[in-house]
């Protein structure tokens, strides 16, 4: 699915009769495809966490970021990304407790069509992600063999070069280059639990709100845009 028809395919669904008896549907479809295509206006994500002070004296701040949607199961309702595991970003998940409230920002900017998930996220880690490792290619691996944590100060007025910033493997090591990363890898699963569509059309703007009951069902309705 390309920019193109991702605009198409909404002004086909406004098109129809009753278009928030397909609204879902869509948008989880949109979603499906965003995680199996590399150009799809979806693929890269905003996330945002809630970091907890340690110091009663401050409050507590959203942080956010960009990621790449790696997954999708509309059954379930859920969508992943990948991190390394000593990111902040996990210890801010763990530490509002797992699962977590998280927040998603979709947008398009050829379309202006934007989509908002809010859900509870929780960290898979260990034998657990090792079937989502396996889909990383060998040349991303290379994300998760850092010697220090993501958000670790470097000294100095160059970036670290590759040769100090990434774990060397071994002389001796039977083990893949690839794989040295592979204990501070983990995927991070949000089930949505609502979701906010905006569509920001010539004519006149659309909004629609999504709510996802206990039992699974989806309840939308309009929105003021």
């Amino acid at each position: 699915m390309n920019e193109i028809d991702l605009k198409a395919d909404f002004d086909d669904l406004l098109s129809t009769p009753r278009p928030l008896e397909s609204l879902d549907s869509l948008i989880w479809k949109s979603l499906t495809s965003a995680a199996d295509q590399a150009g799809h206006p979806w693929k890269e994500a905003a996330v945002a966490t809630l970091r907890i002070p340690s110091h009663a004296s401050q409050n507590p701040c959203p942080e956010i970021r960009t990621i790449i949607l790696r997954r999708v199961d509309e059954g379930p309702r859920t969508i992943d990304f990948h991190t390394d595991l000593r990111s902040p970003k996990v210890d801010q998940i763990r530490h509002a407790g797992d699962p977590s409230p998280i927040s998603w920002l979709f947008y398009d900017s050829a379309s202006k069509i934007q989509l908002r998930l809010s859900g509870a996220a929780t960290v898979i880690s260990g034998e657990a992600a090792q079937a989502a490792w396996e889909s990383v290619p060998e040349p991303a691996r290379d994300n998760y063999r850092s010697v220090a944590a993501p958000g670790t100060i470097h000294a100095g007025d160059d970036p670290p070069p590759d040769d100090q910033r990434l774990v060397q493997p071994s002389e001796d090591s039977d083990s893949e280059d690839s794989d040295a990363g592979r204990r501070w890898f983990c995927v991070v699963r949000t089930t949505v639990t609502a979701a906010d569509w905006l569509y920001l059309r010539r004519g006149g703007h659309v909004r629609a709100s999504v709510n996802y009951s206990a039992n699974g069902r989806a309840i939308s309705r309009w929105v003021m845009p």
